[in-house]
């Protein structure tokens, strides 16, 4: 089932699958590391985001990001910047009444996680919605989400 999208397309297959000690490898994006003989998932490649030569899990922020009031759910991408290449945007599903409260206003979101998270992983550019968009396959739809938090104030 894995490999069934790359059926008669001999260059797809060849930059997705190489051959290492005579076994066949499906190379992925995905980021991982073994720990005690299990692995753990830690994200994808291409969600890594780079800021001013600092590395930035979205994950981790979006976790942290999880733990403010109001918040419900966040979705955390780069977006480019002139000045740091890319920088921390996230996407927020607020609980309750969205005016006046912490996961409202880019400063106190900011605020709220300057114990938590180091500076340069703290959001730049925040954007409210109703949901987290999705692709068809369940995932969060990160490059629609890209898309929305480069047109949000900063």
């Amino acid at each position: 089932m894995l490999a069934d999208g790359y059926l008669d397309d001999p260059d797809l297959t060849a930059a997705s699958f190489v051959v290492e000690d005579g076994r066949r490898w499906f190379v992925t994006g995905d980021r991982g590391r073994l720990r005690e003989g299990r692995l753990q998932i830690l994200g994808r490649l291409d969600d890594l985001i780079v800021t001013g030569g600092h590395k930035v899990e979205p994950r981790d922020v979006e976790a942290a990001l999880r733990t403010v009031p109001q918040v419900e759910d966040a979705l955390v991408v780069g977006v480019p910047d002139p000045e740091w290449g890319q920088v921390v945007a996230a996407l927020l599903v607020l609980t309750g009444p969205a005016a006046g409260g912490a996961g409202t206003d880019l400063g106190r979101v900011r605020e709220a996680l300057t114990s938590t998270l180091p500076r340069h992983a703290l959001p730049r550019r925040l954007l409210v919605g109703d949901a987290i968009p999705l692709l068809p396959s369940g995932k969060p739809d990160r490059l629609r989400v890209a898309r929305l938090l480069q047109e949000a104030p900063t």
